[in-house]
């Protein structure tokens, strides 16, 4: 009786085993994450650093510190307009600033109301029109860039690009499509039929019965699509030109004077080029920095309170 009784005791697990092994399964997942972490941060380590050095500091070493701290470089990015016509780094900020209002906006306002339509409404062939809104995620870009830049120019938009690049953000295609229109089809159908009852029309039930579940998807298709445009370079590139330099062909601009000739400011000067890159990503670290707890409460809400 007595081995039995112990027998069926040792088939219960040990509880301060597993909390053990539980223990050190955390402290291993904690330290690959702390290694993978300072491998993504070492390269803005590397540019960081680099770019408070001049040139004579850099060719000797890119490795160590500073030894004469060359702010300087940040400075100069400044005041270069008073020496280069057509650089203004503030000018590159106000202008891919302009372009990450109209682009994530527009594209994000479109994607919406096309992924609530296909979702929640029946209609003779949806199911066409469904299989074309992903035709962007299945076609190149590089592909279409000849046409939609003819098409640009047919509608007029030279004189006003970012109105055209706006419009051409508009077409509500896409992952963000997709993933908007999954957000929609699950919501249950119950909400718009309990609105209807009340005597809700179709803008009333879909401003505030059905946008609400969709607000943690839309807000990061938005962000996600304001981070692209910042770092996007073909569009400005080909549809503004040098009219209006944002901070992607700015930086483009300063590699290519560096790595050129022509200019002695400029010649083999990559602190000053890393300096420029650093300031390009400070309005990105800001942003998820500012709205980091507001993206995860939309991300993780749901539903209407």
């Amino acid at each position: 009786m007595k081995s039995t009784v112990t027998g069926k005791l040792k088939a219960f697990p040990i509880k301060g085993n597993s909390k053990r092994q539980d223990r050190t399964a955390l402290i291993v997942f904690a330290v690959i994450f702390a290694i993978y972490s300072l491998i993504l941060l070492f390269p803005f380590y590397w540019i960081l650093i680099n770019s408070l050095k001049n040139r004579l500091q850099f060719s000797q070493d890119t490795w160590s510190f500073p030894t004469d701290w060359a702010f300087t470089n940040y400075r100069l990015l400044f005041e270069l307009q008073n020496t280069l016509r057509d650089f203004d780094i503030l000018e590159m900020f106000k202008n891919s600033l302009i372009l990450c209002l109209i682009v994530p906006t527009m594209s994000t306002i479109s994607t919406t109301l096309a992924a609530y339509v296909m979702a929640k409404y029946k209609f003779k062939g949806r199911g066409i029109l469904f299989f074309v809104y992903l035709i962007p995620m299945i076609v190149s870009i590089a592909s279409t860039t000849s046409a939609t830049l003819r098409l640009f120019e047919k509608l007029g938009f030279n004189n006003m690009p970012f109105v055209g690049i706006g419009f051409m953000a508009a077409n509500g295609m896409g992952l963000g499509f997709l993933l908007i229109y999954a957000v929609f089809k699950s919501t249950s159908d119950t909400y718009m039929e309990a609105a209807r009852i009340d005597g809700a029309g179709h803008l009333r039930t879909f401003f505030q019965v059905m946008l609400p579940h969709a607000m943690g998807i839309i807000g990061t298709n938005w962000v996600l699509g304001f981070i692209g445009t910042w770092n996007d370079y073909i569009t400005p590139k080909i549809f503004l030109g040098r009219d209006y330099y944002t901070i992607a062909t700015g930086l483009e601009q300063i590699h290519t004077w560096v790595t050129g000739t022509g200019i002695d400011l400029f010649i083999n000067n990559y602190p000053l080029y890393f300096a420029a890159i650093i300031l390009s990503i400070l309005p990105i670290i800001l942003l998820l920095v500012i709205f980091q707890k507001q993206i995860m409460k939309i991300s993780l809400g749901g539903g209407i309170k």
